[in-house]
């Protein structure tokens, strides 16, 4: 029973997570009028690096602590670590080079898709972790 408020707890914090970085930073940021957009978007690189360090971090706590109770969800730590694993070994380094190619040519490289499956990831994830911390809730 403490498992279960401690893990509805821990995937809320992380769903805050991402609500507060992919949906509140990403947006403000970009609507700031001082902040140049190759500056905007180091910075959103930067943010999103260190942000996907944070996620692993977390899903391997998930994994570790709460082995018993993810092994009946055993289909979401994979999911989980699948999104996360295109996020951080694909589509990541993807974004990177299109900003040094608008940092260099000032022109967009053409590759719009590689950020919209970036963003139905996060949506992906962030229905993936309330739905399972609802699941936990109702379940205790």
């Amino acid at each position: 029973m403490n498992y279960q408020i401690s893990l509805f707890i821990i995937l809320l914090l992380w769903g805050g997570m991402i609500l507060g970085i992919s949906c509140l930073e990403a947006w403000v940021k970009f609507r700031t009028p001082s902040l140049d957009r190759i500056v905007a978007l180091d910075v959103g690189y930067t943010v999103f690096r260190a942000f996907h360090r944070v996620q692993w971090g977390i899903w391997l706590l998930l994994l570790v602590i709460y082995y018993r109770l993810f092994y009946q969800l055993w289909w979401l730590a994979l999911l989980l670590g699948l999104i996360l694993f295109l996020q951080t070994i694909y589509l990541m380094p993807c974004l990177h080079r299109q900003i040094g190619l608008l940092r260099t040519a000032q022109v967009s490289s053409g590759k719009p898709y590689v950020h919209r499956i970036y963003m139905l990831c996060e949506a992906v994830k962030l229905l993936l972790l309330l739905s399972t911390a609802c699941y936990f809730l109702f379940k205790l």
